[in-house]
C-alpha cells in the first residue's frame, strides 16, 4: 500500500476474557491524536459539536470520545 494510514481509534474488548462475549470499547490511539481531534471539534458550529456529543454519548463503547468533545465544548 502506497497511502499512509489514516487509523486514530483503538478497538478494545470491554472483557479481556476471550471465552466471553464483550462489547468493544472504542478510545483515542495516543495523546497526541486526542489533542488533534480536541482541535478540530473546537472549529466545528456549536450546533455541530452538540449534535456530535450527542451521538457519542448514547453509546456507552464512545464515551471517550464523548469525553474529548464535551472538552472542546468547554
Amino acid at each position: 500500500m502506497d497511502t499512509a494510514s489514516d487509523k486514530i481509534f483503538l478497538v478494545r474488548r470491554a472483557n479481556q476474557d476471550m471465552t466471553a462475549f464483550s462489547h468493544p470499547i472504542v478510545t483515542v490511539m495516543t495523546p497526541a491524536i486526542q489533542s488533534r481531534l480536541a482541535i478540530k471539534f473546537r472549529s466545528l458550529q456549536k450546533d455541530e459539536q452538540l449534535c456530535l456529543y450527542q451521538q457519542f454519548s448514547n453509546a456507552y463503547y464512545f464515551n471517550a470520545l464523548a469525553g474529548i468533545l464535551f472538552e472542546a465544548m468547554s
